[in-house]
């Protein structure tokens, strides 16, 4: 008996609550005459992440002649893949634009064509193992997509060496090299934290280098020139919105 009066008291309050709720949600003033607000998706924040793609590029090396033999210009191509970290800051404004700066830092596997014989014999090893940049970003947000535009300084670290017939003949480019880097991309929120980017970099202006050939110990008569010409970047990223 006292069941049966639990049970018929259980059954009376959820046929309230059930009446209730459907009072709330189809009556008059009801959850579901409420109007629709869409929250507009927010880029302004800080934000860290991670970056993965391919460059490819060129390198350029001259040496003067000599008694022995011709020398002149030669060419190696550094490629490979790049792995490294980002940091940066996004501010949107009116409503739609983004603004913001962003600075990157990575290992390089771009390597040139290894022993490469040039000249008389040289022996060009070596490539670039170093990439950063410090840029500015600004761009155009569609919902959670933004379409964005980049630019700003660009530092590659050489680690080159030539090697010639004698020791006064070799000459070394190292160290890291500044020049300038442009570019585009697209970024999507996956979550109002996550994004993830595709992106195209291209970076020149690193300059020359030149002195007389040769090591420390054994400076040669020649004068070597060697230079860093274009960068093609492709990468893609993934940002953890603070």
């Amino acid at each position: 008996m006292g069941l049966r009066v639990i049970l018929v008291g259980v059954s009376v309050v959820l046929v309230g609550v059930s009446a209730a709720n459907a009072a709330d949600f189809s009556g008059p003033g009801g959850l579901k005459d409420a109007p629709y607000v869409e929250v507009p998706w927010g880029w302004t924040g800080f934000y860290g992440g991670v970056t993965a793609g391919y460059g490819s590029g060129v390198s350029r090396n001259y040496v003067s002649p000599n008694a022995n033999a011709p020398h002149g210009w030669a060419e190696n191509d550094p490629s490979g893949v790049l792995l490294g970290g980002t940091i940066g800051y996004n501010y949107q404004f009116a409503p739609n634009w983004v603004m913001g700066a962003e600075a990157d830092i990575s290992w390089s596997g771009m390597e040139g064509q290894q022993h490469l014989y040039i000249y008389d014999g040289h022996d060009w090893s070596g490539g670039w193992d170093g990439l950063a940049t410090i840029r500015g970003r600004i761009g155009y947000a569609v919902g959670p997509t933004l379409f964005y535009g980049t630019g700003g300084l660009a530092m590659v670290h050489a680690n080159e060496t030539i090697v010639g017939n004698d020791a006064d003949e070799s000459n070394f480019y190292q160290g890291w090299k500044t020049g300038y880097v442009v570019g585009a991309g697209v970024e999507h929120a996956f979550t109002p934290r996550l994004s993830g980017k595709i992106e195209y970099l291209y970076a020149d202006g690193f300059g020359s280098e030149s002195g007389p050939t040769g090591t420390v110990a054994e400076h040669g008569d020649q004068n070597y020139i060697h230079e860093i010409g274009s960068i093609n970047i492709i990468r893609a990223g993934l940002n953890y919105k603070f």
